[in-house]
């Protein structure tokens, strides 16, 4: 009866083989990803860790890129104790070929705690009283969370900074979760790098004082304004919460070479609702291609190209001349007051003008003269002469034919 027990129990483990030991992989879930390949093996789960179902079944002349978590489940049995992954990936080893670059942790000494907590399956070591490193960067398939600056120093080789979602390891000039944006501020090529992928993807410019990455659809600090001119969601996401954060809205022509300050759209402006004044068209045109158009117009409905205010004008220092009467007062429905009154100190509703008159071809009215003169030294002089050459100071009308 005994021999017959040996005899199944023989034949059970030769049918069965033996499971491997306990490992730790990179994730929860068990797969080739998380584990790395098995060499013909078969992977199971058993609580939060891995092993090989069947020893048996790994075949280690067929290895290619496996890692510590095979030959610590399943070590080949010419080599009971390898547990590590050669560095070519093709079989175990005894000792780790794949250790981490030593890096201060800054903390203390023969203490690894700062370096804080590696991926899952990963492990740090004291290398000496002051440096760590990972002890096998090929424990397992390299991990796509839980990432830090540190294990990517140690293990992500020229790609020492991990991404703002801790993902990936990469090449940015400086960290992307432990920067100091004062010494070290955000450059559109960072920005692109720690947050292009997934979720962020779309932060891949640089603010415009370099303090953060934002979703702009142009760079912020290097821009072409002719190809890509300002719009209003580029200057704020540009500009919001910044050192520029009033420069809001884009310059008229968008060509500016920032935003500007302007309390409200440039571009898209209810003039009715949001009445323009000398402040906003200042901010909006000056130095653009509406360079010109820097006041208010006199309804403040648009910015005009008057060479002074249409609306806070000094006119004994700025008299008033024909053109800027135009240019303040013709963008109305019913254009009105667009000549200079003859002492320039108002805008009248002449029919020609009244200092630069052809009075040939233009003759004098009563009416003309009455506009043209009401408010300054002349105001007597109301009435058109005989031959309506000129505006004389009449007690009534010398022409009863004219107007």
């Amino acid at each position: 009866m005994i021999e017959i027990l040996i005899i199944f129990s023989i034949s059970v483990a030769l049918t069965f083989g033996y499971p491997g030991f306990l490992v730790d992989c990179n994730e929860e879930t068990i797969n080739d990803f998380s584990c790395g390949p098995a060499a013909g093996g078969r992977q199971e789960a058993i609580a939060s860790k891995a092993r090989i179902v069947d020893c048996d079944d790994v075949n280690y002349s067929q290895a290619f890129f496996i890692y510590d978590t095979l030959c610590k489940s399943c070590p080949p049995k010419e080599a009971i104790g390898s547990a590590f992954a050669t560095s070519n990936q093709k079989s175990c080893a005894y000792f780790s070929e794949s250790v981490g670059i030593a890096i201060p942790c800054g903390g203390q000494v023969n203490n690894c705690s700062t370096c804080g907590n590696p991926p899952t399956g990963f492990s740090w070591k004291v290398v000496n009283t002051q440096l760590c490193q990972i002890s096998s960067c090929l424990a397992a398939p390299f991990p796509y969370s839980g990432l830090t600056d540190n294990f990517c120093e140690s293990c992500g080789k020229a790609y020492k900074y991990v991404n703002i979602q801790g993902s990936y390891c990469l090449n940015s000039s400086k960290s992307c979760i432990n920067r100091d944006t004062i010494s070290d501020p955000w450059t559109d090529t960072d920005c692109k790098a720690c947050y292009s992928f997934r979720g962020n993807s779309q932060k891949i410019f640089a603010s415009t004082d370099g303090q953060s990455c934002v979703s702009s659809t142009k760079s912020c600090k290097n821009r072409n304004t002719t190809s890509d001119p300002w719009s209003e969601t580029d200057c704020n996401v540009c500009n919001l919460g910044s050192a520029n954060s009033s420069k809001m809205f884009a310059s008229t022509d968008g060509f500016s070479c920032s935003c500007v300050s302007s309390t409200k759209s440039c571009k898209n402006r209810n003039s009715t609702s949001d009445p323009w004044s000398d402040s906003d068209c200042n901010s909006c045109n000056l130095g653009g291609s509406y360079s010109l158009y820097i006041f208010a117009s006199s309804d403040e409905l648009s910015c005009v190209s008057s060479t002074k205010s249409c609306k806070n004008r000094n006119t004994t220092s700025d008299p008033w001349t024909d053109n800027d009467c135009n240019a303040c007062n013709s963008d109305r429905a019913i254009p009105t007051s667009q000549f200079a009154s003859m002492n320039g100190m108002s805008c009248v509703r002449s029919a020609k003008s009244c200092k630069n008159r052809n009075n040939t071809s233009d003759p004098w009215t009563d009416d003309d003269c009455r506009k043209c003169n009401s408010d300054g030294t002349d105001s007597s002089k109301i009435f058109a002469s005989v031959d309506f050459k000129s505006c004389v100071a009449s007690k009534a009308t010398c022409n009863r034919s004219s107007n």
